[in-house]
């Protein structure tokens, strides 16, 4: 199987759990996956958390800026 299939199918998992759990635990659902999809698309592994994470904080920072 070609690793792409396996990271859409990976990312699918990741999703529907995703939005199964955050529901009752009160987070916000559309912020998770974004945060998952952002992971995947810089390359998982380390050094897609390590590009992932500032960018999601810069993220939450200009939002609550804004706000």
């Amino acid at each position: 199987m070609k690793p792409l299939v396996i990271i859409g199918i990976t990312a699918g998992i990741f999703a529907g759990l995703w939005t199964q759990f955050s529901t009752p635990l009160g987070l916000i659902t559309w912020v998770g996956f974004l945060s998952w999809a952002c992971f995947f698309a810089a390359g998982g592994k380390r050094a897609g958390l390590l590009k992932t994470i500032p960018a999601n904080l810069s993220g939450v920072l200009w939002g609550a800026i804004i706000v």
